[in-house]
């Protein structure tokens, strides 16, 4: 049997399979192929002199053996900074997780357990778990009345705690502005790099934050904004890239801004923006065309964007 030729009955059995399979490697990699002039073998034998040995095995391991979690008394286990509940069968128990989909699954042993939905809850538990856990502390016959009770005065002693802070109030006070942030689940990240800024780079994050506060429309699209503007320049830039991104977005795609605002910085920055689309139309060969995008969002301007005419909501020359 050769490399390319089709099944003509050779084998019948799976070791008789592997047989062949092997005979075929030897034949390929002994064979010259007609690019390099070399065969595989020889190719490799020249290869080894830059090949490094392996780590070892216990640094490897590191990759391929999924993170463990200790089960709490509580019957949790904290994954992401916050707690989620399995079986109290695997109290003192190690375990595995992983994500997918938003959903966080617990395995023991090799063996799927539980599955959670994630979220930003502090503690998660489901029903049978936390039902399970009071045994022998509750009256069977107390059981479902306490267990109801006990879950949903956690949930609003979880709900007292959430912070509710709106773009007016974030623009005042730098924690307010700390806790608006800390709403989105892009928060954590901004937050940890904000608090080993200098001084002055406080107050340019700050300085360009509030420039666009007042007029936003999506907080979680332009808190994800945020965190790739304050990678790139420290915020500087952040309204220009706001009203950049809102005028590139697709028909029906969320909008950053709302339309007072989308307005009003483009005006703001509306040289800047027309130079730039300029270049963006010579770099992708768009010269004299014309990209119209339409909302069917009241609350976003309607925009039609020539890449060497006028440009959206140019107020000078509409004068």
């Amino acid at each position: 049997m050769t490399g390319s030729r089709a099944y003509e009955g050779e084998f019948e059995t799976i070791e008789e399979l592997e047989v062949l399979i092997s005979a075929v490697n030897k034949d390929m990699n002994i064979s010259i192929n007609q690019e390099t002039k070399m065969s595989p073998t020889a190719l490799f034998y020249k290869e080894k002199e830059y090949l490094k040995p392996l780590p070892h095995k216990s640094i490897i391991d590191t990759y391929l053996t999924p993170n463990r979690y200790r089960v709490s008394s509580e019957a949790l286990i904290r994954f992401n900074g916050n707690r989620y509940s399995v079986d109290p069968k695997l109290i003192g128990e190690e375990v595995t997780a992983d994500c997918l989909d938003n959903k966080l699954y617990i395995y023991y042993n090799g063996k799927l357990v539980t599955i959670h939905a994630l979220n930003n809850n502090p503690v998660n538990y489901k029903k049978h778990h936390y039902e399970q856990l009071m045994k022998g502390r509750i009256n069977d016959t107390d059981m479902e009345t306490v267990i109801t009770g006990n879950l949903k005065m956690m949930d609003r002693l979880l709900d007292s705690r959430k912070v509710t802070v709106t773009e007016k109030e974030a623009v005042k006070y730098e924690e307010a502005l700390i806790a608006y942030i800390n709403q989105s689940d892009y928060g954590r990240w901004i937050i940890n790099n904000y608090a080993h800024l200098s001084d002055t780079d406080k107050r340019t994050f700050r300085k360009g934050i509030n420039e666009v506060l007042p007029y936003i429309a999506d907080r979680e699209l332009f808190i994800s904004h945020i965190k790739y503007s304050m990678k790139s320049d420290m915020c500087r830039n952040l309204a220009y890239g706001c009203v950049m991104e809102d005028c590139m977005h697709m028909d029906n795609s969320p909008s950053i801004l709302r339309k007072d605002g989308f307005e009003f910085l483009y005006d703001k920055y509306k040289d800047k923006i027309y130079k730039d689309m300029e270049q963006k139309a010579k770099d992708w060969g768009l010269d004299g065309q014309k990209e119209v995008i339409h909302s069917e969002n009241s609350n976003e301007p309607d925009r039609s964007i020539s890449l060497t005419a006028e440009l959206p909501f140019d107020t000078a020359k509409e004068d």
